[in-house]
C-alpha cells in the first residue's frame, strides 16, 4: 500500500483506493488526488483530495484495503500548504472552526498528560488535587466550540478525566456531554 500510495505521488495521479472507515466500519472506495504522506506517532497517513467530499481529508494507510492507479493527472488545489492545513490540528483531527478545548484530568491520568507535547498551543494548568486541566486552542471537526468539547481519542478516559467549557467553574458531567455513553458509541 505504502509503495503503490508514493507511486502516487510522485506520478502526480489520482488514486481510488478501497478503505475502511473507522466511523462506520464500512469498506468505501474512494478517488482521491495524494497531496503528502505523513507519519504521526509511528502511524502513516495520506492527505489527499476527496473526490466525494470535495475537500482535502486523512486517510490512515493501515486502513487501505487497496490502492488503483488512474491516469488522470491533477495538480494541488490552490493555495493549499500542508503545514497550514496541519498547523491548529490535534493529532489528527482538523477540519471545523478554531475554538478552545479544555479537558480536566483526575490525578491517576494527569502524569502521563504533563509528558507530553500535545500541540504547540497546550498549556497545562496543575490542580490542587493532583489533577490538570489541559487546554488548547485547537481544529476539531463538528465541535470545536461546544461546551466541553474533547478531542474523540481521549473520549475513552471519560472515568478519568472530566471535559469542561472554559467558563464555567465546574465540570460537566460525561453524560451530559456524551449522552450516547463515555465513548460516544451508545450505553
Amino acid at each position: 500500500i505504502f509503495r503503490e500510495v508514493v507511486k502516487g505521488l510522485t506520478l502526480r495521479r489520482s488514486l481510488t483506493i478501497r478503505y475502511r472507515s473507522l466511523s462506520s466500519d464500512t469498506l468505501l472506495d474512494r478517488t482521491v488526488d495524494p497531496y503528502q504522506l505523513f507519519n504521526l506517532k509511528g502511524d502513516w497517513y495520506l492527505a489527499a483530495w476527496d473526490h466525494r467530499r470535495r475537500a482535502v481529508r486523512d486517510f490512515a494507510l493501515h486502513r487501505i484495503r487497496r490502492v488503483t492507479h488512474t491516469e488522470q493527472a491533477f495538480v494541488l488545489q490552490p493555495g493549499f500548504v500542508f503545514k497550514k492545513y496541519a498547523a491548529d490540528a490535534f493529532a489528527i483531527e482538523k477540519g471545523g472552526r478554531l475554538g478552545n478545548v479544555a479537558i480536566r484530568f483526575a490525578a491517576r491520568q494527569a502524569r502521563w498528560i504533563r509528558e507530553r507535547r500535545w500541540h504547540r498551543s497546550a498549556r497545562i494548568q496543575e490542580l490542587l488535587d493532583g489533577g490538570c486541566v489541559l487546554r488548547m486552542r485547537v481544529r476539531s471537526p463538528g465541535h470545536a466550540e461546544s461546551a466541553g468539547s474533547a478531542p474523540t481519542r481521549y473520549r475513552g478516559w471519560a472515568s478519568q478525566r472530566y471535559p469542561f467549557h472554559p467558563g464555567l467553574r465546574r465540570p460537566l458531567p460525561v453524560s451530559l456531554l456524551y449522552p450516547k455513553g463515555p465513548g460516544g458509541m451508545g450505553s
